[in-house]
This record gives C-alpha cells, structure tokens and sequence, in this order.
C-alpha cells in the first residue's frame, strides 16, 4: 500500500513507511532488506524570491546538525542522543541528482555529539569538531575518496577537553590553519 518495485525500481504510492526485501534469483537463500520512506511531495514554490525544493535526505535515527558541500557530496554531522544513538556520525551524501543518496556514514568513536563540519579551500581535507564525550576534538579526513573519507588524524589537548563547538578553516601564507571555538570548561 505504500510502494511499489518493478525491475528493482521503487515507486511511492501512498505517504508512509515499508519494507522492500530482495532475494538473491540464482540462490534465494541470500537477501537483503531495506526501509523506504515515501514522503509528501515537495511544496512547490513559484516567484522571483523562492527556491524550488529539488528533494531532501533523511535521517531518522539521529538528529542532524551541519552541513558542507564540494562538487557532488555533502556532509553532515549529528548532534545529542536520538532512540538511543548518540550524534557521533558524520553522514556522506551524493548530492549529484535532485535528491541526496545516503552513500556511507563515518563513526567517531568517544564523542556525543560531531558539530561544525568543514572542507578545505582545495577539497583535500575534511574536518569535523566534535563534543561530549571523552573529550573535545577535531577530527582530520582525507578526501581522496569524497565518498569514503579516510582519517588521517585527531587532535585534542586540554584547551579543546570541553569540546569544540566550531570550527573554521583557512589558509594564512599557504598553510591550511583551523579556528576552534570552545566550549565554557565544565558547561556543555
């Protein structure tokens, strides 16, 4: 009542939540499942001061937080504690088509919340400031691979222990530098 597949292709029908399950043709004992949404049409918006919504991802398991956009992928963090999962993903978007593709979500382990999320003026890096958990970062992702980020590295000391709530990114005489901004010590 809520979709259809043909040919593998998934066609909303009614506004609502199912389950699509595909088996293997050549051994049925292999499946796969996957969770469709079938939101309400976007509004259309129509003058010379509006935006037409092309399409929109979503997130139920987490509530997100920032977003940053080069070429066709984009990045979002997530923030608190939502059914029990705490916003320490970082999820990678094809936004290549009118409607962002969930492609990968990067897990940063100790953290209760992955806030500002930035990429370098060249496209090579990927920086996520984090908060909540055992302490306060930013975490450093090399983007050779936009769609599977890999990381390179975290920093931490004791000025960033509370959290890093912000960060930007420059680049001063040809040197990539990042701002943080951090939390009040002992506040969240």
């Amino acid at each position: 009542n809520i979709a259809t597949v043909n040919e593998g292709v998934v066609t909303g029908v009614a506004i609502g939540e199912t389950q699509v399950r595909a088996l293997l043709a050549s051994d049925t004992t292999i499946s796969a499942t996957a969770n469709i949404f079938v939101l309400p049409p976007s509004p259309v918006v129509s003058g010379p001061d509006t935006l037409p919504v092309l399409g929109h991802g979503r997130v139920d398991e987490r509530y997100t937080g920032e977003v940053a956009v080069r070429g066709n992928w984009a990045y979002t963090t997530t923030w608190s504690n939502r059914n029990g999962r705490p916003g320490n993903a970082v999820k990678v978007w094809n936004v290549s088509g009118n409607t962002p593709v969930l492609a990968d979500s990067l897990i940063i382990s100790g953290v209760g919340t992955t806030g500002d999320v930035q990429i370098s003026d060249d496209g090579a890096l990927l920086v996520v400031a984090t908060e909540f958990g055992s302490a306060g970062s930013i975490v450093i992702f090399d983007r050779t691979n936009p769609q599977r980020p890999q990381q390179l590295s975290r920093f931490s000391s004791g000025n960033t222990t509370p959290g890093v709530h912000t960060v930007k990114l420059g680049r001063v005489a040809a040197r990539h530098y990042a701002f943080l901004s951090i939390n009040p010590g002992g506040q969240p």
